[in-house]
């Protein structure tokens, strides 16, 4: 949390790996993608200075998936510790990723064995697999984890 309450460490640290969502410091639709980018840039540098403890951020964004390759170098700028990958699975960023040493965490949106197979390869340091009966962003199919 951004807004001075505990966020991971300083005030607490309960534990945990907070993360940013992608609306993060976005209360107005934002003018351009410029501001997009300068809203998120922000929101990380109020989270560093409230925590010196790792966080993530995804570097998907609803607004524009052409945002993403830019999202991606601001996170890497901002060495932003943690990534989130909702399924893009990008060979050219998940090696801009690992480049800058970031650690990634990928979060099929629909999970399956050839997709988690090509998220290891490519490098994810940790993969998350939901099924259906989940809380949270519900995969694309119905398939339970149970």
């Amino acid at each position: 949390m951004a807004d001075g309450r505990t966020f991971g460490g300083k005030r607490g640290g309960a534990g945990g790996l907070g993360f940013l969502a992608p609306h993060a410091g976005q209360t107005t639709n934002p003018s351009s993608n410029q501001e997009v980018l300068e809203r998120m840039r922000n929101e990380i540098r109020k989270v560093k200075a409230l925590t010196d403890k790792p966080f993530g951020v995804s570097f998907m964004l609803s607004y524009d998936l052409s945002l993403i390759p830019l999202m991606v170098d601001l996170l890497i700028d901002e060495s932003v510790p943690v990534v989130l990958d909702n399924g893009w699975l990008d060979p050219a960023i998940y090696a801009k990723l690992k480049t800058a040493d970031i650690k990634i965490i990928c979060r099929l949106p629909n999970p399956n064995l050839t997709d988690a197979l090509k998220a290891q390869k490519l490098g994810a340091d940790i993969l998350v697999l939901t099924g259906f009966d989940e809380g949270g962003t519900l995969p694309m199919k119905e398939v339970g984890g149970l």
